[in-house]
């Protein structure tokens, strides 16, 4: 299963981007019984879309054969999209308040199932 990861890198770390579309990179994550591997991290080319036009952004996830895709929230038009292409989403759960949480701990959450299924969109501005 490939999952797909908004991410802001900080030194060398990679951590979970507050914002799917306007992530400054996506990483793209192989998943299994085994673990994980990340396949590849690439630039956001669609970063200065307007608030909304994430559509490029789901394209890409397409593109990449994407199951599902990690945030800490979506808007209801990205939501929607992916919903539309049965690509899942999960949340890093709201308990961890503002704290940046690094892609390796994202991936080894939904590992072990602590991540929430998205039902629905969920904005989410606290890390601007």
């Amino acid at each position: 299963m490939i999952i797909a990861v908004p991410v802001l890198k900080q030194n060398e770390t990679y951590y979970v981007s507050p914002h799917f579309g306007r992530a400054s990179y996506y990483a793209f994550i192989e998943v299994g019984e085994g673990g994980h591997k990340v396949l590849e991290v690439v630039e956001n080319p669609h970063i200065q879309h307007e608030h909304g036009g994430g559509r490029a952004v789901v394209e890409l996830m397409t593109s990449k054969a994407v199951e599902a895709v990690i945030v800490y929230g979506i808007g209801y038009r990205a939501f929607t999209m992916l919903a539309d292409r049965r690509i899942k989403v999960y949340y890093i759960p709201e308990k961890l308040g503002s704290s940046l949480v690094t892609l390796d701990d994202a991936v080894k959450m939904f590992l072990s199932n602590e991540l929430e299924e998205a039902v629905e969109f969920r904005e989410r501005h606290r890390h601007q």
